[in-house]
């Protein structure tokens, strides 16, 4: 695990610096990033995160992250991203907390909004948006809303 200061123009609440903890998992990366300012997290919650997030990789190649309760992100807009760090590589983006679907497309019965390059939608069970950055055809999209597992999300924000 790396922590990172981001770059003059990766400026979050505030105009502070975002803070960059970056993960290896097998061919996963996985970045955390916290926004600064008053969002901030506290140095506990650096160190919970960092010290109790743990992944496993499936046969299939996704990635099951894990963790014991009370890792917590700070602000109100906390994320977890992950994906590919090449240019043609998925990018996926978790914004834990509740949602409404308003998608104007629907994969299976999820309701999705898709556009080139990009897809979002509201996990089934509205505890979890979810941001993809794709190129071409969107296939890992389809894959992605259709086999997702996210279980028990917790968020301190709602």
């Amino acid at each position: 695990m790396g922590l990172y200061e981001g770059v003059d123009r990766d400026l979050g609440v505030d105009g502070e610096p975002i803070v960059y903890m970056v993960f290896h998992f097998g061919e996963w990366t996985v970045d955390v990033y916290d926004y600064g300012g008053k969002a901030a997290m506290t140095e506990q919650d650096r160190e919970a995160c960092a010290m109790g997030l743990s992944a496993s990789v499936t046969d299939g190649g996704w990635i099951v992250l894990s963790g014991p309760r009370g890792i917590g992100l700070g602000g109100d807009e906390a994320d977890l991203e992950f994906g590919g760090l090449g240019r043609n590589e998925p990018f996926v983006m978790l914004f834990p907390g509740r949602c409404e679907p308003e998608g104007q497309s629907f994969i299976g019965d999820v309701s999705v909004s898709l556009s080139k390059g990009f897809a979002s939608w509201c996990h089934p069970g509205g505890m979890m948006r979810i941001h993809v950055y794709f190129s071409g055809e969107p296939t890992f999209v389809k894959r992605l809303v259709t086999q997702l597992e996210v279980r028990d999300v917790q968020s301190a924000f709602n």
